[in-house]
């Protein structure tokens, strides 16, 4: 086979080692999106060039026809790669290509092949050939078939279809990735015009110039792998984004239709993006009309679709200048954070109930009123169906019933009473010492109201050291009804009861002590505050700063202010550009009853004081309320046992003697001494207004 060598066969081969080349290193850069594909048509369009350099090397009619075919090896596949290259590239279609859409983009490049080596006996792809001069070289002069129209036809489609989304790309994507799209762009662009030139005869020469236009589109590759960093770092295309989404993501365009959904709001709607693609949202949405609303605004709102709670919300797409191309609308699932919101909401009741327990505890005289209000609070906050208190008499043999709130309230009065053995889960609690937690009640022996129809119940004995004073009850219908929420809730609640009984007990039986002697039988609480606080020169408190506690003897206006107003300040102290944070400030009134004795007085840095700290350091001040008064009561009780220690002792030393004036020398000494007075005087009136006197100075003289 003779050769003939010319510049153009040169060039061709050119073509070749640059395709070659960039096929070479799309192959090292696989992982990312469409780099195995660029490669792929690369090494395709090196046959397509390799193949058209031996074409043209060749001089006789047959050797060039065999370089004609194959050079079709790698004609066939360019159009489908590039169009396959452009979708995972940009990201912009992903979906669609399937095994199936493989196989179909596969039919076309075979069945041109079968044509064209079998082309001598149908004529289909190529109708004539000839050889032809030009100037000094011999060339291949073909007349083209029906097939090789239509393959033409086919080839510009896809490559249209892939130059689109590049397109599409150049005009969405960030600065540095449309330098990327335009190299890709601009490497088509040279093949693409030499294909036409070539095809429609508009060179005058018989050649073939898309391998020429594969050496441009070789440098500009080229350049762009190595300069642009292309298949380097690729894009995030958006609609991997929305697929990636774990909430369901619709996209419409600017006329209502579905464009894309993702898995998650297929899986969620029932719908499938190949059935719905292009169909209007109203109507594909029909079935869920609370998702309509979301077509024509732009406010979120709650669904619920299939029993779960979504949040729901569309935001309006708008290109660069401000046009809206679309909406996104979204449905994020809500209903754990729901449960965990009621979960929170019941919390803080809980938490409220048993700070208001503890005001109530503060606040109350009466162990029934106790007893009243916080049964009424178990069932009027907290909700329990049905709520007992009962109490045990001093011999523990009878539990008798206190109060009753709910549907089984009103089955008995007050007063009522049973054997501890035959009053059930109440009866037991009271003998062990230990709540009673049943999820089934069924065949259980009742005391009392019960529930009808009631299934669980919880018995928590109101103890005080090892005495158990009484029992809070709790029924409900449903069985397992009571969390354990529920009952640390009860427990914490019946604790305070408890603490609350035992102290007004102890209250009673301290004042029956303190004001047993008739000179202080009018003496009350109140009295005794005002009397001890008459005794110190100022008022007594302590500051915590840090690590230490400290004596402090000034008071923050808001101290004054909720001591004379009797509730809660709370406010703000806002930074005066001293370069420090604001302050919360927070002051809650110590009350005894009726009579405010003190305040807590706290300050936070740089935030508000929320309700809930609010609620806490009140009843926190309710407890040191009574503390400080069971202190008190314990230090009168103590002061006068000490006085009529020292009444007894002073009668007995003046009773030892009958002697006036010895008497008076003991009486007088012996008082001084026990009260430690640096003086002591006893004066008797004598005769006709005259007086006699001793002290204890001139006694110890």
């Amino acid at each position: 086979m003779e050769l003939q060598f010319s510049g153009y066969a040169l060039v061709a081969l050119i073509a070749a080692i640059l395709a070659a080349v960039v096929a070479i290193v799309a192959w090292r850069r696989r992982p990312s999106p469409g780099a195995m594909t660029l490669g792929a048509m690369m090494a395709f369009v090196a046959i397509w060039s390799l193949g058209y350099a031996f074409r043209l090397l060749s001089t006789d009619l047959a050797g060039k026809l065999f370089w004609a075919k194959f050079r079709y090896l790698g004609i066939v596949w360019v159009p489908a790669t590039w169009l396959i290259f452009a979708v995972r590239y940009t990201g912009y279609g992903k979906k669609w290509l399937t095994s199936w859409a493989y196989a179909l983009l596969s039919i076309e490049p075979a069945v041109v092949l079968v044509l064209v080596w079998t082309n001598e006996v149908h004529q289909w792809f190529w109708a004539q050939t000839e050889l032809v001069s030009y100037g000094s070289l011999t060339l291949l002069s073909t007349a083209h078939g029906p097939a090789f129209w239509f393959h033409t036809i086919y080839s510009y489609l896809l490559v249209i279809g892939g130059s689109a989304l590049l397109a599409l790309m150049l005009v969405r994507a960030p600065a540095f990735y449309r330098r990327q799209a335009l190299s890709l762009l601009l490497a088509l662009l040279s093949p693409l015009v030499g294909s036409v030139l070539s095809i429609f005869h508009l060179f005058p020469a018989p050649l073939d110039l898309v391998p020429f236009g594969f050496v441009v589109a070789g440098a500009v590759l080229v350049w762009g792998l190595f300069r642009s960093h292309l298949l380097e770092v690729a894009p995030v295309p958006q609609e991997a984004i929305v697929e990636a989404l774990p909430i369901a993501t619709l996209v419409l365009d600017d006329r209502g239709r579905i464009t894309d959904l993702n898995p998650e709001a297929e899986r969620l709607l029932g719908l499938s993006v190949l059935e719905v693609a292009g169909k209007s949202a109203e109507r594909v949405l029909s079935r869920h009309p609370e998702l309509l609303r979301l077509l024509r605004t732009e406010e979120g709102t709650e669904v619920i679709l299939g029993g779960r709670t979504f949040a729901a919300q569309a935001t309006v797409l708008r290109d660069q200048a401000g046009e809206v191309v679309g909406r996104l609308i979204t449905l994020q699932e809500t209903t754990e954070r729901k449960r965990a919101e009621e979960m929170l909401r019941q919390e803080l009741r809980r938490i409220r109930a048993v700070a208001e327990v503890a005001r109530i505890s503060a606040a109350t005289e009466e162990i029934s009123e106790l007893l009243e209000r916080s049964v009424r609070l178990l069932h009027d906050r907290l909700g329990f169906e049905h709520v007992a208190a009962y109490v045990v008499d001093d011999r523990q043999a009878h539990v008798i019933l206190a109060v009753a709130a709910g549907e089984g309230g009103g089955e008995l009065s007050p007063g009522h009473r049973w054997r501890v053995e035959e009053a059930g889960a109440v009866g037991r609690a009271i003998r062990t010492r230990r709540l009673q937690w049943l999820s089934d009640v069924e065949g259980e022996a009742k005391a009392g109201p019960h529930l009808e129809g009631g299934r669980s119940e919880v018995a928590i004995p109101l103890q005080a050291g090892a005495r158990v004073l009484g029992v809070l009850d709790v029924q409900s219908r449903t069985p397992a009804a009571f969390s354990e929420n529920d009952v640390a809730t009860l427990q914490a609640i019946a604790d305070q009861v408890a603490t609350a009984m035992k102290h007004l007990r102890r209250v009673r039986e301290a004042e029956q002590a303190a004001y047993g002697l008739e000179a202080t039988a009018d003496l009350t609480p109140r009295l005794l505050w005002e009397s001890a606080f008459r005794e110190i020169s100022r008022p007594i408190g302590y500051r915590f700063r840090g690590v230490s506690v400290e004596p402090v003897g000034e008071t923050y206006p808001e101290a004054v202010r909720a001591c004379r107003e009797g509730r809660p300040i709370t406010f703000s102290i806002t930074a005066e550009g001293n370069g420090r944070e604001g302050m919360g400030v927070l002051a809650v009134p110590i009350r005894l009853r009726d009579r405010v004795i003190g305040v807590v007085n706290l300050r936070f840095e740089g935030e508000a004081v929320p309700p809930e700290v609010v609620s806490l350091v009140e009843a926190v001040s309710d407890r040191l309320a009574l503390a400080l008064e069971n202190a008190r009561l314990m230090e009168e009780t103590q002061r006068r046992a000490a006085h009529e220690r020292l009444r007894a002792e002073v009668s007995a030393r003046i009773r030892a003697s009958a002697d006036i004036d010895a008497i008076l020398r003991t009486a007088v000494r012996e008082l001084s001494r026990a009260l430690q007075a640096s003086e002591g005087l006893i004066r008797l009136e004598v005769g006709d207004g005259g007086r006699a006197s001793i002290s204890g100075e001139e006694e110890q003289r």
